[in-house]
């Protein structure tokens, strides 16, 4: 599925103001179960070919919190209750965390504040579940504006911030979309007709600038 960066940034600012905060927004998908399997499964492939321990897991004391990641352990762990494209929402928003952390981005770790880091993790999450046909925009604005407390309805604060760091957050996204890519071509799903088929990173709209760079300067995933 083609995906224009800055339509789909703009559609998931324009949801902030319409979703409350605390409230269920669920994810969704016109995927089959076998495909949503796939990608959970091309996605738990690239992290442990990259040395990744990942945890299937809850955390007792915290059953709601959806997961983590640390590189500095090497570990990730998603929570599995929830339908499978929630979840599979869940851990790419690890991963971008994960990818974050290992390339020490200090725009985001050092001095930033909490707002900023779930930036870095959730927009890229929300980019790559759109591509694979998972719709996660309202739940992405709700959990956006449970990390923004403060902001309420200042949408152009939101705005600002994504801008600031575009180039990073689309960085995150391309390297997460190309090591799918990979998992999923050689999948026997590819035989049908299916969001998969399009998966191609020369189909994301991206500004020219960050097609330059990503051609001048190849950055490994993890």
């Amino acid at each position: 599925m083609a995906v224009d960066f800055n339509q789909s940034i703009t559609k998931l600012i324009e949801e902030l103001p319409s979703v409350r905060a605390g409230h269920y927004y669920p994810a969704t998908s016109d995927l089959t179960e076998e495909e949503l399997e796939n990608v959970y499964g091309s996605t738990v492939s690239v992290l442990e070919k990259y040395g990744v321990k990942v945890l299937i897991d809850q955390i007792p004391e915290a059953p709601e919190i959806a997961g983590w990641a640390s590189a500095q352990s090497n570990e990730l762990m998603v929570n599995p209750a929830g339908e499978i494209h929630e979840v599979i929402a869940s851990l790419i928003h690890e991963v971008a965390h994960f990818w974050t952390q290992r390339h020490q981005k200090t725009w985001i770790y050092v001095g930033g504040s909490f707002l900023r880091t779930e930036i870095a993790a959730e927009i890229p999450a929300y980019i790559v579940c759109e591509v694979l046909g998972i719709d996660t925009v309202q739940m992405s604005a709700e959990y956006l504006r449970r990390c923004g407390r403060n902001f309420h309805k200042n949408t152009s604060y939101m705005a600002h911030l994504i801008e600031q760091e575009r180039s990073d957050i689309l960085l995150v996204t391309s390297n997460i979309l190309r090591e799918l890519r990979k998992e999923l071509e050689g999948l026997p799903v590819y035989e049908k007709q299916n969001p998969f088929i399009a998966l191609q990173l020369e189909e994301i709209v991206f500004p020219v600038p960050l097609r330059i760079q990503l051609e001048q300067e190849p950055i490994s995933f993890l």
